[in-house]
């Protein structure tokens, strides 16, 4: 007899691995996968053999650059898996990714130590109220078992319990694991099953030591263990197991394991351990706040590319089950549509779903609305806001090399950035560029790189130009121009005005007054001076730079009866502003943005003195939680374009900004002329009027 839904559902446990780039998750996948019998042999990440980093752009860079799924049967549960990419250019991906899973695996490289992107990983996973297990892997090599877990302790705000003792060789490479809870000792010769012994008497006291920690820690969270403690009973691994996934559940405690994905030793205890500690998925429940009582809740988690270039959406149900028929509606844009084909998949192998339930992943090749992050029901609306992506830190303006390949260019792109919602493409009708921007530089390469290799479109990159303003320097009067054309000896167009000319504040809108008399110059041509005139200061005359801080005042006019028209004198405005700029001249003026600059305490000093040497004005410092350190600036757009890049430098990836445009400021005379000389605007205008 088959096992209900609700018995399927209460086996799935769903995790996602995290951790620093490079830190082996993609290998130690392999060996979870492997061990399960899901592949034959473990693929080598290295060799371009995994089954989750399966994409050519993947196989280049050794590891993952997008989520990848995988599920696997493990004794009574069905595990499933997300590999999440560690790489900063994909850090909303896998925030994006994880709130989709019940529980992390921490991944940690042990001849590395604990890295930035593992210390990352540990608090927002602490942030998240998510629980989370750490695994020290890549113990084919010597590391220092002692400083990671004191530096886990520290970072991870949470007690700290190795369920095992780890066995090395000769050589320092991990051989064997004792099991603490289980009292056990696992033997690796090979990859494959371990060999289950008895635990060596020189190992036993350690052994015993660290079981005592862990029934401890446990019992804090569970009143029956706690009062078999109290009377000093045995303590049995089954009783132990759901005591301490209370403990992890909570956040009190990190429990730590150890293994070799290449070597394939730990990988079984591993999946024993996330089967017995991830939450069960039938514990959701609906948050506050919605339209109704949903029946049925599910949320896009991801994207990817397949082999074929075809975005491939991953979904996590959380309520309900998907149906033949059931129509889609995404909570956000209220778009529907009806999911015919969903498919449990592993890498890029897929077949149709077996099961639709609660807590299941799913690959879809159906064209969802919306974007990744958005709730699916069918049919009340369901709070599920996605974890918030940080604001632009990165800015690039592409051109295709083709300038007929434009519109594919911009279709090329809007199609790369659902697989990232922190991409943002628009276009820029200034300089008829194509603006990307998100949260890192390496963010906006790859994209660039995934343009050019999977989708064959060539473009070209650039920093986005300043937005520099020109105003007038002095003011003029008395500027005089006469606009007047014959034809066949007699007058065809006849427009004469005076005007002066008087700078104001930058970020005073242009003002235009008429000092004329209607006797003098009819009112209907008074209008048409001033609309002539502001047409002109879209293109200033050093740089070509949009001009601001002007107001224009009409002195005189004259006109002809018979022939002047209201266009004449638009003509007229357009020619007195251009000969009244070029005698008051302008000066450049550059954009200023307010920064709130998030650093590590240790880095201030160094960014400190990064600003100062771009010009930026420090209004203050603030020591803000977990040793972080923000710092508000005011910094020009010229230098704030970098920031992200030199941040990078400066704090190993962790410092990030908000940024917010305030006011605009003389740009210093030594950087007017390599303004002039780049400045895109006078190009353009140029091209444009041949």
């Amino acid at each position: 007899m088959g096992r209900s839904a609700d018995d399927v559902a209460a086996a799935v446990r769903t995790f996602g691995l995290v951790g620093h780039r490079s830190a082996g998750k993609t290998q130690l996948a392999e060996s979870l996968l492997h061990a399960a019998g899901v592949v034959r042999e473990p693929g080598l990440v290295d060799r371009g053999e995994a089954l989750l980093a399966s994409e050519p752009e993947e196989h280049a860079r050794g590891g993952s650059l997008w989520p990848a799924i995988a599920w696997m049967p493990w004794q009574d549960a069905v595990v499933q898996m997300i590999d999440t990419p560690g790489d900063d250019a994909s850090t909303h991906t896998a925030r994006l990714a994880l709130s989709g899973v019940d529980a992390e695996l921490l991944v940690i490289s042990g001849p590395d130590g604990l890295e930035r992107g593992a210390e990352d990983a540990l608090r927002a996973s602490r942030h998240a109220d998510r629980p989370m297990i750490a695994v020290i892997s890549k113990l084919d090599r010597p590391a220092d078992l002692d400083g990671i877990l004191a530096r886990l302790a520290d970072v991870g705000r949470r007690r700290v319990l190795p369920l095992q003792v780890p066995v090395f060789d000769k050589h320092g490479a991990l051989t064997a694991l004792v099991d603490v809870i289980g009292e056990r000792l696992l033997t690796w010769s090979a990859p494959g099953e371990p060999v289950v012994g008895a635990v060596p008497e020189d190992l036993l006291a350690e052994a015993e030591l660290l079981r005592e920690r862990v029934v401890d820690a446990a019992a804090m969270c569970d009143e029956a263990l706690l009062e078999a403690c109290l009377a000093h009973a045995p303590i049995s691994a089954d009783s132990l197991w759901p005591a301490l996934a209370r403990a992890v559940r909570d956040g009190v405690v990190l429990p730590v394991l150890y293994a070799s994905g290449v070597k394939g030793v730990g990988a079984q205890p591993v999946l024993d351990t996330m089967s017995q500690l991830t939450p069960c998925p039938l514990g959701w429940t609906l948050p506050p706040d919605g339209d109704g009582e949903p029946a049925f809740v599910a949320q896009w988690i991801a994207s990817r590319l397949d082999a074929e270039g075809q975005v491939v959406s991953i979904v996590r149900i959380w309520q309900g089950h998907v149906g033949p028929n059931l129509m889609w509606k995404n909570a956000r844009t209220g778009g529907t549509v009806r999911v015919r084909k969903p498919y449990e998949a592993r890498g890029p192998r897929r077949s149709v779903a077996r099961h639709d339930g609660p807590g299941t992943l799913l690959a879809l090749w159906e064209d969802l609305p919306g974007l990744p992050g958005d709730t699916f029901t069918d049919g009340p609306r369901v709070p599920l806001g996605p974890p918030a992506s940080r604001p632009a830190m990165a800015w690039l303006n592409l051109a295709p090399r083709d300038p007929n390949h434009r519109e594919r260019v911009v279709a090329g792109l809007s199609r790369l950035a659902r697989l990232d919602p922190s991409v943002r493409v628009e276009d820029d009708a200034t300089t008829g560029a194509i603006r990307l921007s998100g949260t890192n530089p390496r963010q906006l390469e790859q994209v660039v790189e995934l343009l050019r290799g999977r989708l064959a479109l060539e473009v070209t990159s650039s920093l986005p130009p300043v937005r520099y303003l020109e105003r007038p320097v002095s003011g003029v009067t008395g500027v005089h121009t006469l606009h007047r054309k014959e034809k066949g000896g007699d007058v065809s167009e006849f427009a004469e005005v005076w005007v002066d000319l008087t700078p104001a504040p930058i970020d005073a809108p242009f003002r235009y007054v008429s000092d004329v008399d209607e006797d003098v110059l009819p009112t209907r041509f008074q209008p048409p001076v001033g609309e002539g005139a502001k047409r002109t200061l879209e293109q200033g005359p050093t740089g070509g730079f949009p001009v601001r801080g002007v107001f224009l005042r009409l002195t005189g006019g004259e006109y002809d009866v018979l022939e002047s028209k209201e266009e004449h004198f638009i003509t007229a405005g357009e020619v007195v502003m251009r000969a009244a700029l070029h005698a008051a001249g302008t000066e450049l003026w550059e954009p200023w943005t307010e920064v709130h600059v998030f650093v590590p305490s240790a880095d201030v000093g160094a960014v400190l003195s990064d600003l100062a040497s771009q010009r930026a004005r420090v209004m203050g410092l603030e020591v803000d939680h977990e040793d972080e350190t923000s710092i508000q600036a005011w910094l020009p757009d010229r230098e704030m374009r970098t920031l992200s890049t030199r941040l990078d430098s400066l704090t190993g990836g962790r410092g990030w900004f908000i940024p917010r445009s305030t006011h605009y400021d003389k740009l210093p005379r030594d950087l007017v002329s390599d303004a002039v000389a780049s400045s895109p605007f006078r190009r353009v205008r140029s091209t444009d009027a041949k």
